[in-house]
């Protein structure tokens, strides 16, 4: 069973030297690493103080993958207003596992790459009104369809909110 996931929405496809670049910064952050057969890269992270973080220990496995095909169930019209772009790529990454450190070393990455790719945060659900009220940062509720072709909502969230969504007691994705 895995933990969290998040997606950065980027406003233009990476080009080869990004993706080269990124798959290399997160080789450099992990204790292991492999390919796997659909492209995205599995990693362990036994060492989190590269990322700002105080976690030593055993190795804690994430998947990373830059997705072309994604929010096949959203309407792109309400994206668009929401952010102000349509997403051309995201890159997804989840943590495999879902104690307090995963949480955390989930929400760095996302940070780190979302700053380097100018990208928006997908959080994949739709978060708490007692946080996104009182969370500083910009936040968006976009709907999307279900598979019983309900509609739900999911936020988006720039870098700024995440950050001090961060430094919240007990954070967790």
């Amino acid at each position: 069973m895995s933990g969290p996931a998040v997606g950065i929405l980027l406003k233009e496809p990476l080009s080869n030297n990004e993706t080269d670049e990124l798959y290399q910064f997160i080789k450099n952050c992990s204790s292991s690493h492999e390919i796997d057969l659909d492209n995205a890269l599995s990693f362990w992270i036994s060492d989190a103080t590269p990322l700002g973080l105080s976690y030593k220990g055993f190795g804690l496995p994430f998947v990373i993958g830059i997705e072309e095909e994604f929010l096949v169930d959203f309407d792109m019209d309400s994206i668009h207003q929401a952010i102000r772009f349509i997403p051309k790529q995201e890159i997804d990454i989840v943590a495999m596992c879902n104690g307090s450190d995963d949480h955390y070393i989930l929400a760095k990455l996302a940070i780190i790459l979302a700053e380097k790719y100018d990208g928006i945060i997908n959080m994949d659900y739709e978060l708490p009104k007692s946080l996104t009220n009182r969370i500083t940062g910009s936040i968006w509720k976009v709907p999307y369809l279900t598979i019983g072709d309900e509609i739900a909502f999911v936020h988006f969230v720039d870098v700024t909110f995440l950050k001090n969504w961060l430094k919240e007691p007990n954070f967790r994705i």
